[in-house]
């Protein structure tokens, strides 16, 4: 295994100790530390399923090997990265077989995990929302923010009964804040406005209408434009929020 998960490790114990302005930078660099060993990973395993099992074995070898207190950063780790494969490699987002994995990583957690940890990795994975929508950092943050609420809400089974009970425990420490939500929501309505008019203004195509709820046309629009935004080699625009229409533009060609 040549692939630099120590690098990745490293940013994230960077951004989990950064504070401040401080943490949107060192958040960048965990983004780029992330980026970098999916694309090492797709490279040489293109298929979805594949790479997610690469990266599940790796990381399940460093983790036998780690002391217990550096388990939440690796499962901090392990999250992003999985998220990241899914949305480089297509739309399909292997649900069943994911949720399948929580069940039994709930099960193992709710015997061997303490609850501090869970704590701990909430906190740790929390999204900052501090800076206005109208800059690159505010969209970048809530760009972030929307993305983790899409795949909350992806992997979250949806039915009643105990099974439902044990993946709920299971994602709790990824389950987005009210913050986080709220700055989703920020994003979102922006984003949806904005491609209505462009689509009114002749700039732009197959814009799904805008309804009382988001449907899941209105969920595949914003899945594109939150990953052309956070896309390494994203050109920002200034003023910033030309660099959102331009995503919708790009997605949404006439």
């Amino acid at each position: 295994m040549d692939r630099d998960y120590g690098n990745v490790v490293n940013r994230a114990l960077d951004l989990e100790a950064a504070e401040g302005g401080n943490r949107v930078v060192r958040q960048q660099h965990y983004d780029e530390a992330i980026d970098a060993l999916v694309q090492g990973v797709i490279a040489d395993y293109p298929g979805l399923a594949k790479a997610r099992a690469i990266i599940t074995g790796e990381l399940d070898d460093i983790a036998g090997l780690s002391e217990p207190g550096i388990q939440p950063v690796l499962d901090k780790v392990r999250y992003d990265l999985l998220g990241a494969v899914e949305e480089a490699l297509g739309p399909t987002r292997a649900q069943t077989a994911m949720r399948t994995r929580l069940i039994g990583l709930g099960a193992i957690a709710a015997i061997l995990a303490l609850l501090g940890s869970a704590v701990a990795l909430r906190q740790y994975n929390a999204i900052a929302i501090s800076a206005p929508l109208d800059t690159r950092p505010g969209i970048e943050q809530r760009a972030a923010a929307l993305a983790k609420v899409i795949r909350y809400d992806d992997w979250d089974p949806g039915t009643g009964g105990l099974r439902r009970l044990v993946v709920k425990l299971a994602l709790w420490p990824f389950e987005p804040t009210e913050n986080e939500i709220q700055g989703a929501r920020e994003f979102a309505g922006a984003v949806l406005n904005a491609a209505t008019d462009l689509q009114a203004a002749g700039q732009a195509c197959r814009v799904p209408p805008l309804t009382g709820t988001a449907d899941e046309a209105q969920i595949a629009l914003l899945s594109k434009v939150v990953s052309s935004i956070r896309a390494k080699n994203t050109s920002w625009s200034n003023p910033p929020a030309a660099t959102v229409l331009n995503a919708i533009r790009t997605n949404f060609p006439c």
